[in-house]
């Protein structure tokens, strides 16, 4: 992700997991509709998409986090 063109930061810390856009989130709902098709709840904040799962996460749900993220972006949802 930290090479697309509408990224620019990937960055982990602990248990949270960020990539930072270019420019703030256009469309707050869609997004989050879009997140949520897809099973997964996740809130941007600004130019953030930000993720902080529990320690416990099992590595398919965080695949999936993942995923959702990767997919929006490369899509150009944001």
């Amino acid at each position: 992700m930290a090479s697309h063109e509408l990224v620019r930061d990937v960055r982990v810390k602990g248990a949270i997991g960020v990539v930072e856009l270019e420019e703030p989130v256009r469309d707050m709902g869609r997004l989050q509709r879009e997140f949520v098709e897809m099973g997964v709840w996740i809130r941007p904040f600004g130019k953030l998409v930000y993720i902080m799962p529990p320690f416990m996460i099992e590595e398919e749900e965080l695949t999936m986090l993942c995923k959702a993220i990767t997919s929006v972006v490369e899509r150009k949802i944001v």
